[in-house]
């Protein structure tokens, strides 16, 4: 365990590395992985700001950052520019894969922090990762780029 934080509501939030993050509301634990939303399953730290926006900080590819996201324009997909390495800084033998990537007309690669699908709604819920991805779909069908 990385951390423990007890939020406004009196929830116990739990740290793992590698396991995520556990929220126990006095009667269940519930667990948050990938698979919920976070970036990564390891959670360093736990942290409520004051607008009650649950915070999560997290370590796995680049410095923390998630993956791009490579839309292409010919069939509308999404989908992430995977590269296996640890995060930067971490190893000093650390070593990076290429990827290359063919980019069409109107295809566009996302480049965003592992702030926005860790960011959270009213209820804690985190953005995530699907929905991060189809928003970044959307922008790149209605052309959208960075001067958008």
């Amino acid at each position: 365990m990385r951390d423990i934080l007890q939020d406004e509501k009196g929830n116990l939030w739990l740290a793992f590395e590698g396991r995520g993050a556990s929220c126990w509301d006095g009667h269940a634990f519930r667990n948050f992985t990938t698979e919920d939303g976070l970036v990564f399953d390891r959670v360093l730290a736990i942290l409520q700001d004051p607008e009650g926006a649950m915070w999560f900080g997290t370590n796995g590819s680049g410095a923390g950052c998630p993956f791009p996201l490579h839309y292409r324009a010919a069939t509308g997909q999404i989908a992430d520019c995977e590269s296996v390495a640890y995060p930067l800084g971490m190893r000093r033998d650390n070593p990076c894969a290429e990827v290359e990537i063919n980019l069409e007309p109107g295809d566009r690669l996302v480049f965003y922090s592992d702030g926005i699908p860790e960011a959270s709604d009213g209820d804690g819920l985190p953005f995530g990762f699907e929905r991060t991805a189809e928003v970044a779909g959307q922008g790149g069908a209605r052309g959208l780029g960075p001067r958008s």
